[in-house]
């Protein structure tokens, strides 16, 4: 007779119930994970996933620039926001540009990568602050 293991899962917490520094974490591998699923969807020319995900990456870097605090840390602020804006506008230009051409998907690509990368390197910066220790 084979034992069956019960495999119990850890509950899945909910944003609201989330600290601030868990929510920050969240957004950033939400976006990452998003524009991922974006450029794979680019690379195999779905124009419609492709442009449902990175739209959806947009939204979510959007919201990580609207909840800035100037008031707390103007000069730090301004740059994030400054940064923000060039990966909303590279991803915009990513959903723009695909046309289904080949070049043009390798465009997508390259850019989506590039907003990936940012991301990432916000992210990691932002890492004990967003919940890794």
């Amino acid at each position: 007779m084979i034992e069956t293991k019960k495999m119990i899962a850890e509950p899945v917490k909910r944003f609201e119930d989330m600290n601030p520094r868990e929510r920050l974490g969240l957004l950033f591998d939400s976006a990452i994970r998003f524009a991922e699923r974006g450029k794979r969807a680019a690379g195999v020319n779905d124009k419609a996933g492709s442009a449902m995900y990175i739209g959806k990456s947009q939204a979510i870097v959007q919201e990580l620039q609207n909840v800035l605090r100037h008031q707390a840390a103007p000069e730090l602020c301004g740059a994030l926001s400054a940064l923000y804006t060039y990966i909303i506008d590279v991803l915009t230009v990513a959903n723009l540009q695909h046309d289904g051409t080949p070049e043009d998907i390798a465009n997508v690509v390259n850019r989506v990568d590039e907003a990936i990368d940012l991301l990432k390197t916000v992210r990691t910066g932002f890492g004990p602050l967003a919940g890794d220790e």
